[in-house]
């Protein structure tokens, strides 16, 4: 339809799967949030791998000025500012990547200059709080000190033996 040769690992993934679909349910503060979640399924368009809930978008990008062939292929992330952003050069690598940031909201902008929001700082930090602390790369390693006496916190009272 397309003329396009579609990658050996994305055909793969569709052979052996209707689709990807991930959903986060989370209760914060006495409100239901459900964050952004990868889709991937048949209505997907070719080129577009995730709509990223409209934060972005993940696409499947040839690098010649033919579509045809899939070894010209790499992924790259098109935020809301119509800036691109590269990923990977395969759909294997792209997919171990958004397992590996759990399907986060947002995790793509971890690839961008701009780094990831707010909002998606809370998710790291409460979901991927050892693989993702952008906090340990800025702090000096002083502060990492445990600083505790535990001759002043632990003192012993003399008891007074009748």
């Amino acid at each position: 339809k397309n003329n396009c040769v579609m990658p050996e690992d994305v055909k793969n993934f569709y052979l052996m799967t209707n689709g990807f679909h991930m959903t986060w349910s989370v209760k914060l503060d006495a409100s239901d949030d459900q964050p952004e979640k990868p889709h991937f399924d048949s209505r997907s368009v070719i080129f577009e791998l995730d709509s990223c809930n409209g934060s972005g978008k993940v696409c499947l990008v040839y690098k010649s000025g033919k579509p045809a062939l899939a070894e010209d292929t790499e992924i790259w992330f098109l935020d809301r500012a119509l800036y691109w952003h590269f990923l990977t050069d395969t759909f294997t690598a792209y997919y171990r990547l958004l397992i590996t940031h759990l399907g986060l909201p947002q995790w793509q902008y971890a690839f961008t200059s701009y780094g990831i929001s707010p909002q998606a700082k809370q998710w790291f930090s409460m979901y991927k709080p050892i693989t993702y602390n952008t906090n340990l790369l800025t702090e000096e390693t002083d502060s990492f000190v445990n600083k505790l006496d535990p001759s002043k916190v632990f003192k012993s009272k003399n008891k007074i033996v009748i």
